[in-house]
């Protein structure tokens, strides 16, 4: 008769855990949501989301709101049951333990609280955060810029380049909150799916297992047919240094709204997925009176970092004059250069002469270079202008011909 007594004493333990760890369920969750687990299923929250979503620009559905918040649901609870004590963890586990070394038959309950502690992968979209704070109905826009903007770093590899204000300008947006989104190769793709404006936009270049998503400029109406993605943009006096190191000039720097660079990592993906044009428009400035030129090659690519990002140009077209590949200044086929990576082919440091990264040929004995746009001071196009006002260099693919 032992046995069975010891049987009914080893029931009755562990009908007592099991109780245990339902009621640190129901004080987790009730912490989580601010009020019972059906507290995500009111009528009310889903709306409050979509409403939200439209205020700032976002299409965001009823459909999709319901989908994310029942699978976010448990892993909520999930997140908030692994910071719960240690010591109460391991109280639970020593409880479970001795009653496997008393009853072997203990093993399908110890699975169910070993599957209760598992630590799960915490997606970090915005909705989820949205629905956390609206159970404790304390969410505002404020919150919810400064929200995406934690998620976009997250997502992007270039989110240094945007400020947290500039969030809520990148159009599509929406594809971040999205856990299959699909997102465009180049600015020339979101024009055929039907995104018109100027602006911010998250693309991925191929290869898909190599590139993450970035956050690229794209202007849409330049030109008969726009398209055209913006690699690089500087303003005389700009306020940014362009002195950088070869690291930086590899994966950009910048503000993506203003000047930038886009970091010659990105733009050797993007330029090997597709044969790719480049276009660099300048403004001069004389006498107030703003003159825009431009040159055009009908090939631009650039190797990858074995390569020194080694720059491939095609034929030149356009107003503004060759200042690439020139008798006086021949940088087709060169690697880029950096103050602190001298591939040049002159004795100097062209980078560290001339102050920003480039390619050179080698370094004129007056002070200014024969071309170079990625100078705080002045922008250099002899042919066009010695110190030009502004400059953006952008590509699309060379299938989008036009003859304006």
């Amino acid at each position: 008769m032992a046995p069975k007594k010891s049987n009914e004493a080893n029931k009755s333990k562990r009908k007592s855990v099991r109780t245990t760890i339902e009621l640190k369920k129901e004080l987790i969750v009730k912490r989580v949501s601010g009020r019972d687990l059906e507290g995500f299923e009111e009528p009310p929250v889903v709306p409050v989301i979509v409403s939200l979503g439209m205020s700032m620009g976002l299409e965001v559905g009823e459909e999709d709101v319901e989908e994310l918040v029942e699978d976010h649901k448990n892993e909520l609870i999930t997140e908030e049951l692994q910071h719960l004590h240690k010591t109460q963890q391991e109280e639970v586990a020593g409880e479970i333990s001795s009653e496997e070394e008393e009853e072997p038959s203990g093993n399908i309950f110890s699975a169910e609280i070993k599957e209760l502690f598992s630590i799960m992968n915490f997606n970090t979209q915005f909705i989820t955060f949205t629905v956390i704070l609206l159970s404790a109905q304390s969410f505002t826009l404020d919150a919810a810029s400064t929200l995406i903007y934690k998620n976009l770093k997250l997502r992007v590899a270039n989110g240094e380049m945007v400020r947290s204000h500039q969030v809520k300008d990148i159009i599509n947006l929406r594809d971040l909150l999205l856990k299959k989104a699909k997102y465009s190769r180049d600015c020339n793709e979101l024009l055929h799916r039907g995104f018109t404006d100027d602006g911010l936009y998250v693309i991925q270049p191929e290869p898909l297992d190599k590139t993450p998503p970035i956050v690229i400029n794209c202007n849409m109406s330049y030109d008969c047919n726009g398209g055209w993605t913006v690699l690089h943009r500087n303003t005389r006096q700009s306020e940014m240094t362009w002195n950088e190191t070869w690291t930086a000039y590899k994966y950009g720097f910048g503000n993506i709204q203003g000047d930038h660079y886009i970091g010659n990592q990105y733009m050797y993906y993007l330029t090997s997925q597709k044969w790719y044009k480049a276009r660099i428009v300048m403004d001069e400035e004389e006498n107030g009176w703003t003159q825009q030129s431009y040159a055009e090659y009908d090939i631009f690519r650039l190797g990858d970092e074995s390569t020194h990002y080694r720059m491939q140009l095609g034929a030149y077209r356009g107003g503004a004059g060759d200042a690439l590949a020139t008798f006086e200044n021949m940088v087709d086929n060169l690697p880029f250069s950096s103050r602190d990576n001298d591939t040049d082919g002159d004795a100097a440091n062209c980078a560290s002469k001339f102050g920003g990264g480039w390619w050179f040929d080698t370094c004129p004995k007056e002070k200014s270079p024969y071309a170079m746009l990625t100078q705080k001071e002045n922008i250099h196009w002899k042919p066009f202008c010695q110190n030009c006002r502004h400059v953006v260099l952008m590509v699309k693919p060379v299938s989008m011909y036009c003859r304006t």
